[in-house]
C-alpha cells in the first residue's frame, strides 16, 4: 500500500512562522493604512467646515461666525457659542466631532443649547474668534479657524462633557500682559503637552488649561480649515504664528519655546 504524505512537526511550524511573519508585516501596514483613510475623511470634514464658515460671513456682511457663549437662561441653563450659530450651514453634527478624539462629547446634537450648548472636541482660533471682518485676515490662507482640541467634564463629575469654546492664544502674552509667565506657560496653546497627563480624568482635575490645547490625534498631526475655505493637515511642532493671528502678528510671538513644559 502506498503511504500518503503528511506534513512534519517542523515543516507545520515552519508555515507557523512565515504566517506570524507574514503578519507582523501586513498588519502595521493595515493599520496605516486605516489611520490614512481617517485622516482624508477628518481633512474632508474640516473643509465642510471652513466652507460652512464661509457662507456664514456671506450672511453676515462678510463677518465670521463669534465663538464666545451666550447664554440664554432658563431652566436647562441654556446657551449658543459657535457650534450653534454655523450649524445651519453645515447641516451636519457629524462633522464637529472627531471619532478619534477620546471621550466624545454628549449631546452629539450640535443643536442643543442645554447645559451651556453642545460642545464638539473641536474649537475655535482665540484669535479669529471675535467676530472679525473678512477684509481683516492679512493671511487668509494660512489662518486657521478651527482646531482638534481637549475636551472637559465641566462640571467635575463626569455628566457633561464639552470642548471650549476656543483654542488658547498663540502666546500667554495675547490674554494678559501682566501675567507672570509661570502661570502664563499654562495658558498658551504652544505650552500645554496634551499626552503628558494621559488621562480625561488627569485632564481635568490636574491641568484644566488641557480642554484649550491642541489634540494631534492623526498620525501625529491635526486637520485645520481655513480661513479661505480651504483646509490642510498640519504635522505636529509645524505650526507657525501666521497660523493663529488675524493681521498683526507681535515680536514675541517668534520667541523660542522659553518657558513651554513639552
Amino acid at each position: 500500500m502506498k503511504r500518503k504524505s503528511a506534513f512534519t512537526l517542523i515543516e507545520l511550524l515552519v508555515v507557523i512562522a512565515i504566517i506570524a511573519i507574514l503578519a507582523a508585516i501586513l498588519f502595521p501596514v493595515f493599520a496605516q493604512a486605516k489611520a490614512s483613510a481617517k485622516k482624508a475623511a477628518r481633512i474632508s470634514d474640516m473643509k465642510q467646515m471652513a466652507i460652512g464658515f464661509k457662507i456664514y460671513a456671506a450672511d453676515y456682511d462678510d463677518t465670521t461666525v463669534r465663538a464666545w457663549w451666550d447664554w440664554i437662561g432658563g431652566p436647562d441653563n441654556e446657551a449658543i457659542h459657535w457650534p450653534q450659530r454655523i450649524f445651519p450651514y453645515v447641516k451636519n453634527s457629524q462633522l464637529y466631532i472627531d471619532s478619534v478624539g477620546t471621550p466624545q462629547p454628549f449631546p452629539k446634537d450640535m443643536r442643543d443649547t442645554r447645559n451651556f450648548a453642545a460642545g464638539p472636541n473641536i474649537a475655535m482660533n482665540w484669535h479669529a474668534g471675535n467676530s472679525i471682518a473678512e477684509t481683516a485676515a492679512e493671511r487668509p490662507s494660512q489662518l486657521i479657524m478651527l482646531a482638534e482640541s481637549g475636551v472637559r467634564d465641566w462640571f467635575g463629575n463626569g455628566s457633561l462633557i464639552r470642548a471650549a469654546s476656543t483654542i488658547n492664544p498663540w502666546d500667554w502674552r495675547d490674554i494678559w500682559p501682566g501675567m507672570d509667565v509661570s502661570d502664563g506657560a499654562r495658558r498658551s496653546i504652544r505650552c500645554v503637552n496634551y499626552e503628558k497627563l494621559g488621562s480625561p480624568w488627569m485632564m481635568n482635575h490636574y491641568d484644566p488649561q488641557i480642554p484649550w490645547s491642541l489634540d494631534w490625534r492623526h498620525l501625529d498631526g491635526a486637520s485645520f480649515p481655513h480661513f479661505d475655505g480651504s483646509a490642510k493637515f498640519y504635522k505636529r511642532g509645524s505650526l507657525k504664528p501666521e497660523n493663529f493671528y488675524v493681521s498683526d502678528i507681535p515680536a514675541y510671538a517668534y520667541d523660542g519655546r522659553a518657558n513651554c513644559d513639552f
